[in-house]
């Protein structure tokens, strides 16, 4: 591995599900740790800086779904960019997952704020609701990252753990995948 500097563009991950003819890239601030909200291709609207974002199958193609800086998860598609409501105790970082359960796809978000202990919950967003698909998922640890898998049938989850008795934060990678009832 040859690791430069660079301003190119980083590839927003696109499942199997969320295949695109050319999948958008997101230019990244890295003085400020958020996308600028500028994308190639264009989606059709002008964005807002955020911090995640991911490809949602759509009934006219794919949608890309976005947690702006300032909170707000936003559904930029046909050209419009639309809030998603039911969207208020996510965390900053959201993945999709593949999983053949209803819609077929769901969003994987954690919970919102600092807490010793966290947790994921799917969601399916069939309109510009985000619509609760599974309990939630109690984790051992706050989740600071999720990613999903190239193939979309799992999403990693990098969990920290906080220090106690003078020892340092650990981290941990979880793979969670559905399992359809």
């Amino acid at each position: 591995m040859h690791c430069h500097e660079s301003d190119d563009p980083w590839p927003i991950l696109q499942t199997d599900s969320s295949k695109t003819a050319s999948p958008p890239k997101a230019f990244y601030n890295a003085a400020r740790n958020y996308f600028t909200g500028v994308v190639t291709p264009s989606v059709g609207v002008d964005l807002p800086a955020f911090y995640t974002a991911v490809l949602l199958p759509r009934p006219d193609g794919a949608g890309l779904l976005i947690n702006g800086i300032d909170g707000k998860v936003q559904l930029a598609e046909n050209g419009t960019l639309t809030t998603v409501a039911g969207t208020r105790d996510w965390g900053s970082d959201f993945a999709t997952l593949h999983s053949g359960c209803g819609l077929g796809t769901q969003i994987l978000a954690s919970g919102s704020g600092e807490a010793i202990t966290d947790s994921l919950r799917a969601y399916e967003v069939p309109a510009l609701e985000a619509v609760p698909a599974s309990a939630p998922l109690a984790m051992d640890g706050t989740v600071i990252a999720l990613m999903s898998e190239p193939d979309g049938k799992s999403v990693f989850a990098i969990v920290r753990k906080a220090a106690g008795q003078g020892q340092p934060d650990s981290y941990e990678v979880d793979r969670v995948s559905a399992n359809c009832n």
